[in-house]
């Protein structure tokens, strides 16, 4: 097949990210490393054929997974009007609130677990012997 232009730049494009996630992943530590596909006709069958369209459709992605692991569901229609600005600017919304949700969450639970321990703390067994001292009441004798 014979690509154009934009699709061989968007092929060098979708290789040089990865390449580069690659690295920063094994950097980090990374045991398991999954990229996108590099098979420019998949991305063309998608509606990419070029950086642009390939970015949105990655956003769009990523929202629609976003969306999911926070409210449960996926978002019905994507904003097919909205920039690419505009798509990475709900993006970032969706993750800020996933970050209040896990500070809320983990605060939550930091409270939760102040409260058992002072529960714990109240309700300590503590022996009622009858002849508790005893022994130290002898040996003072």
């Amino acid at each position: 097949m014979i690509y154009t232009t934009q699709q061989l730049e968007l092929l060098a494009h979708i290789r040089a990210e990865n390449e580069k996630f690659t690295a920063d992943a094994k950097a980090d530590g990374a045991i398991m490393i999954i990229t996108p596909s590099d098979d420019i006709d998949l991305w063309i069958r998608m509606g990419a054929n070029n950086i642009e369209q390939y970015t949105r459709i990655q956003l769009e992605g990523e929202i629609s997974d976003m969306f999911k692991e926070i409210y449960g569901i996926r978002p019905g229609t994507c904003n097919t009007d909205a920039t690419i600005e505009q798509l990475q600017a709900e993006l970032d919304g969706l993750y800020a609130s996933m970050r209040v949700d896990a500070e809320r969450e983990k605060a939550w639970k930091e409270e939760e677990s102040r409260k058992i321990q002072a529960r714990k703390a109240r309700n300590k067994y503590q022996p009622n012997n009858v002849f508790g001292g005893l022994k130290q009441m002898i040996q003072k004798s």
